[in-house]
């Protein structure tokens, strides 16, 4: 899975992510979940990926945008 997410910036300089938007290497279907619950959506959302039609362990490989700057810093604070 390919990810990014995009904030708003409050008057203290506070970032809310507000868009958080996936992508399948297999499929050409992006998947966008939005507002402050953005980033619980998309966990439920993984966690139904990592069991398969037969009940087996999947495993699930996300790779960020941005990931050592913002992108990081909003999935290490949420976890």
């Amino acid at each position: 899975m390919f990810a990014d997410f995009e904030a708003i910036t409050d008057e203290e300089g506070v970032q809310t992510p507000i868009l958080l938007c996936l992508e399948d290497e297999e499929s050409e279907d992006t998947l966008s979940f939005y507002r402050k619950s953005c980033v619980a959506s998309m966990f439920e959302h993984l966690d139904s990926l990592t069991i398969d039609e037969y009940g087996d362990e999947w495993r699930v490989i996300m790779v960020f945008h941005n990931f050592k700057g913002y992108d990081g810093f909003v999935l290490g604070v949420v976890q």
